[in-house]
Protein backbone atom coordinates (compact mmCIF):
# COMPACT_ATOMS: atom_id res chain seq x y z
CA UNK A 1 0.00 0.00 0.00
CA UNK A 2 3.01 2.35 1.02
CA UNK A 3 4.24 1.96 -2.77
CA UNK A 4 0.91 2.90 -3.96
CA UNK A 5 0.80 6.00 -2.21
CA UNK A 6 4.47 6.49 -3.01
CA UNK A 7 3.48 6.08 -7.10
CA UNK A 8 0.28 8.44 -6.77
CA UNK A 9 1.97 11.23 -5.31
CA UNK A 10 4.87 10.69 -7.75
CA UNK A 11 2.61 10.88 -10.55
CA UNK A 12 0.79 13.99 -9.24
CA UNK A 13 4.35 15.53 -9.02
CA UNK A 14 5.48 14.38 -12.70
CA UNK A 15 2.27 15.31 -14.02
CA UNK A 16 2.16 19.28 -12.33
CA UNK A 17 6.25 19.53 -13.52
CA UNK A 18 5.47 18.56 -16.63
CA UNK A 19 2.40 20.68 -17.17
CA UNK A 20 5.00 23.70 -16.11
CA UNK A 21 6.83 26.69 -18.44
CA UNK A 22 10.39 26.22 -17.96
CA UNK A 23 12.90 28.48 -16.47
CA UNK A 24 14.54 29.64 -19.88
CA UNK A 25 10.91 29.74 -21.54
CA UNK A 26 10.22 32.21 -18.51
CA UNK A 27 12.65 34.48 -18.77
CA UNK A 28 12.18 34.97 -22.59
CA UNK A 29 8.50 35.78 -21.80
CA UNK A 30 9.43 38.32 -19.29
CA UNK A 31 9.35 41.32 -21.57
CA UNK A 32 5.64 40.36 -22.39
CA UNK A 33 3.00 41.24 -19.99
CA UNK A 34 2.17 38.34 -17.99
CA UNK A 35 -0.57 36.20 -18.38
CA UNK A 36 -1.86 33.10 -16.14
CA UNK A 37 -2.76 30.15 -18.37
CA UNK A 38 -5.89 27.46 -17.31
CA UNK A 39 -3.16 24.54 -16.56
CA UNK A 40 -0.92 26.88 -14.38
CA UNK A 41 -4.40 28.63 -12.27
CA UNK A 42 -5.00 24.75 -11.79
CA UNK A 43 -1.40 23.71 -11.14
CA UNK A 44 -1.64 26.87 -8.23
CA UNK A 45 -5.27 26.01 -6.64
CA UNK A 46 -4.69 22.76 -6.41
CA UNK A 47 -0.98 23.24 -4.80
CA UNK A 48 -2.24 25.92 -2.66
CA UNK A 49 -5.23 24.04 -1.43
CA UNK A 50 -3.54 20.94 -0.51
CA UNK A 51 -2.18 21.47 3.48
CA UNK A 52 -5.97 22.68 3.89
CA UNK A 53 -7.52 19.50 2.58
CA UNK A 54 -5.00 17.34 4.40
CA UNK A 55 -5.33 18.91 7.58
CA UNK A 56 -9.86 18.18 6.56
CA UNK A 57 -8.50 14.59 5.76
CA UNK A 58 -6.96 14.45 8.90
CA UNK A 59 -9.99 15.37 10.98
CA UNK A 60 -12.49 13.35 9.00
CA UNK A 61 -10.36 9.89 9.80
CA UNK A 62 -9.31 10.65 13.31
CA UNK A 63 -13.40 11.59 13.53
CA UNK A 64 -14.25 8.37 12.25
CA UNK A 65 -11.54 6.44 14.20
CA UNK A 66 -12.57 8.06 17.51
CA UNK A 67 -16.24 6.86 16.88
CA UNK A 68 -15.37 3.81 15.74
CA UNK A 69 -12.61 2.77 18.42
CA UNK A 70 -14.47 4.55 21.29
CA UNK A 71 -10.84 7.03 22.39
CA UNK A 72 -11.29 10.37 22.60
CA UNK A 73 -7.39 9.41 21.36
CA UNK A 74 -7.26 6.92 18.97
CA UNK A 75 -4.36 4.58 17.36
CA UNK A 76 -4.23 5.52 13.82
CA UNK A 77 -2.54 2.68 11.40
CA UNK A 78 -0.72 2.82 8.39
CA UNK A 79 -4.04 2.20 6.52
CA UNK A 80 -5.48 4.95 7.82
CA UNK A 81 -2.54 7.23 7.22
CA UNK A 82 -3.09 5.64 3.36
CA UNK A 83 -6.21 6.77 3.23
CA UNK A 84 -5.45 10.43 4.62
CA UNK A 85 -2.58 10.63 2.30
CA UNK A 86 -5.64 9.92 -0.78
CA UNK A 87 -8.46 11.96 0.38
CA UNK A 88 -6.27 15.03 0.84
CA UNK A 89 -4.82 14.67 -2.93
CA UNK A 90 -8.20 13.79 -3.94
CA UNK A 91 -9.90 16.46 -2.53
CA UNK A 92 -7.62 19.15 -3.48
CA UNK A 93 -7.80 17.66 -7.19
CA UNK A 94 -11.49 18.30 -6.59
CA UNK A 95 -10.97 22.44 -5.55
CA UNK A 96 -8.92 22.71 -8.56
CA UNK A 97 -10.93 21.13 -11.08
CA UNK A 98 -14.52 22.83 -9.34
CA UNK A 99 -12.00 26.20 -10.01
CA UNK A 100 -11.63 25.25 -13.50
CA UNK A 101 -15.02 24.64 -14.05
CA UNK A 102 -16.21 28.09 -12.91
CA UNK A 103 -13.18 30.21 -14.13
CA UNK A 104 -12.90 28.49 -17.78
CA UNK A 105 -14.89 31.29 -19.72
CA UNK A 106 -13.59 34.27 -17.63
CA UNK A 107 -10.69 36.14 -19.42
CA UNK A 108 -8.46 36.42 -16.14
CA UNK A 109 -6.31 38.94 -18.05
CA UNK A 110 -8.91 41.48 -18.12
CA UNK A 111 -8.71 44.13 -14.93
CA UNK A 112 -11.18 43.20 -11.75
CA UNK A 113 -12.44 47.06 -12.23
CA UNK A 114 -12.33 48.00 -15.39
CA UNK A 115 -13.26 51.64 -15.21
CA UNK A 116 -10.67 52.60 -12.48
CA UNK A 117 -9.99 55.98 -12.53
CA UNK A 118 -6.11 57.41 -10.91
CA UNK A 119 -6.30 59.18 -8.14
CA UNK A 120 -5.94 62.77 -8.19
CA UNK A 121 -3.06 65.12 -6.95
CA UNK A 122 -3.16 66.89 -4.05
CA UNK A 123 -2.95 70.28 -5.83
CA UNK A 124 -5.58 69.02 -8.68
CA UNK A 125 -9.05 69.97 -8.76
CA UNK A 126 -11.92 69.14 -5.88
CA UNK A 127 -12.20 68.74 -2.77
CA UNK A 128 -11.33 65.88 -0.56
CA UNK A 129 -14.19 64.81 2.19
CA UNK A 130 -13.50 62.27 4.54
CA UNK A 131 -15.46 61.11 7.65
CA UNK A 132 -14.98 58.51 9.67
CA UNK A 133 -18.61 57.65 12.09
CA UNK A 134 -17.98 55.00 14.78
CA UNK A 135 -21.30 53.91 16.44
CA UNK A 136 -20.97 52.40 20.04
Amino acid sequence: MRSASIALALTFIIIASSLNLSFAQEDQSAQYQYSEGTIRRFEIITLVSLPFTSIHSYLIVRLVEMARQGEVSPDLSNGDWHAIQACAVGMALLVGVWDWLHTRSIDRNEPRIPNLKPPKEKGSEGTELSAIRIKF
